[in-house]
């Protein structure tokens, strides 16, 4: 049976859970830690497609893109959910 090409690939998974003791870490933060748990930074680098449901805790423009940047994945597009 074939592929559909625009299937979605997930290639790895990570969890980082925020704790009281350092309450300043920023969300985009906390997503580099899990995807860098998620996989090794060469596959971080090829990522393609970012996507980020919307944050009710701190106000980004593209979250996405801040991930993005932080993983060195150059060619990634961005979509940052909105509410509802």
């Amino acid at each position: 049976m074939p592929i559909e090409p625009r299937t979605p690939v997930l290639v790895g998974y990570g969890q980082v859970n925020q704790r009281d003791e350092d309450p300043t870490v920023e969300p985009v933060d906390l997503m580099v830690a899990a995807a860098r748990n998620a996989a090794d930074p060469r596959v971080l680098e090829a990522v393609d497609a970012v996507r980020v449901v919307n944050l009710l805790s701190w106000r980004y423009r593209d979250p996405g893109l801040l991930l993005a940047q932080r993983l060195r994945a150059k060619n990634a597009s961005t979509r940052y959910t909105g509410i509802g």
